[in-house]
């Protein structure tokens, strides 16, 4: 994982979130940041002066202002809440903005009070396909997200849910099932397989 590292002078390892106001730029980790430094990962509260994480809004649109806790609206609502955003629905959240329209994924909604025009189940990651209501398990290597069912994967697509060939001489994306048939533990698919492995998977 690449991220971008605290430049403190005497070195450190952890992530940089905050910066100066006048530049986009992460510099430091919360360790090590100034008081005149701001928060450049996160969205901040927009109450005037506050540098808080901003954790709380009207879960209205994407585009909805935040607000901390001291400082949220009587009817703001944790974005992170386990709960279905709806007043005095007790459901477990899952619906929420599409992670392609938003940086917001966290579940909101239960499937009751979602908007089909907007939301999307959090939890079950549907194909993309036109009518296809299929898991999405396919998509593309470098962006890592699932959009595509088995049947509608396209050329480019690999399998991102289930466990890959652990070839270690170039990237394999095929299921394994070989393995050493004491340990009995699938590594191996059958292009990439040793002699001595046996089919542990069936």
């Amino acid at each position: 994982v690449h991220f971008k590292k605290c430049i403190h002078p005497e070195g450190c390892s952890r992530s940089a979130s905050f910066g100066y106001s006048t530049s986009y730029k992460r510099l430091f980790c919360s360790l090590h940041r100034s008081n005149h430094h701001h928060d450049k990962k996160h969205v901040v509260c927009q109450h005037a002066a506050c540098q808080r994480q901003g954790t709380y809004w009207d879960g209205r649109n994407e585009s909805s202002s935040r607000y901390c806790r001291a400082h949220k609206r009587s009817d703001d609502v944790r974005i992170s809440s386990s709960k279905c955003a709806f007043p005095d629905c007790s459901e477990k959240a899952t619906h929420g903005f599409s992670n392609f329209t938003s940086r917001f994924t966290s579940p909101m909604w239960c499937k009751n009070h979602s908007d089909e025009s907007q939301h999307v189940d959090l939890r079950r990651r549907v194909c993309q396909a036109e009518e296809c209501e299929r898991t999405a398990t396919h998509g593309d290597p470098v962006q890592r997200r699932m959009i595509h069912c088995s049947m509608h994967k396209t050329a480019k697509d690999v399998d991102l849910r289930h466990k890959k060939c652990q070839y270690l001489e170039g990237n394999c994306y095929r299921q394994p099932s070989y393995g050493d048939p004491e340990e009995k533990i699938a590594r191996f698919c059958s292009r990439h397989r040793s002699p001595w492995h046996v089919d542990v998977r069936n």
